[in-house]
């Protein structure tokens, strides 16, 4: 039979993994992760029939009606970096996580310390820990406590403040400075 003490250990353990977690979810380059990555709505336009006329009309003007189609319901992801100059803006698509792990211009959409507050705030509420810490809600029933309520110890608050300095993005937004290479003037 385990002791008070060691159960309380155990679910100040695994708190401290799960905000590890939910802080590194929060900051991996994912393109729903990006702050600059909008969904954006296809217009579905409605389709009628025209009635057809069996006898000879003159050519007229005919409209074209593009379908876009994907697994998103019709939905589009965007990336609306340098979206406020509309001549240079080239509109990409940024639909997978293969294109953000690439992108110079990733930045999260929350800080780690937006990210940090938000973990605490999912703690308070109870529903929330029981879809998605089964084990955490099982030994809060056991202990009859509420887990945000609890403290973490001093060993685990500086665990993860020393992860989260290594957790971050690689190459930051660029300036608007233009590289370019040493021997571009070299003849």
């Amino acid at each position: 039979m385990k002791t008070k003490e060691d159960i309380e250990k155990r679910l100040k353990k695994l708190m401290a993994r799960y905000a590890i977690k939910h802080i590194r979810s929060s900051q991996d380059r994912k393109h729903l992760n990006c702050v600059f990555n909008e969904v954006h709505q296809t217009v579905v336009l409605p389709y009628t029939r025209t009635k057809s006329i069996e006898m000879p009309v003159a050519p007229r003007d005919q409209s074209t009606v593009v379908v876009f189609q994907n697994e998103n319901n019709g939905s589009v992801h965007l990336c609306m970096y340098g979206s406020e100059d509309s001549k240079n803006w080239k509109g990409s698509i940024c639909d997978s996580d293969e294109v953000s792990l690439s992108c110079p211009m990733f930045k999260p959409r929350t800080s780690i310390q937006e990210s940090k507050k938000e973990f605490i705030e999912h703690l308070a509420d109870d529903e929330y820990v029981f879809n998605n810490y089964r084990d955490m809600a099982t030994l809060q029933w056991v202990l009859g406590e509420r887990v945000h309520e609890m403290s973490l110890s001093l060993f685990d608050r500086f665990n993860i403040w020393f992860k989260s300095l290594f957790i971050g993005v690689k190459n930051p937004v660029p300036d608007a400075t233009v590289y370019l290479p040493d021997d571009i003037w070299d003849d």
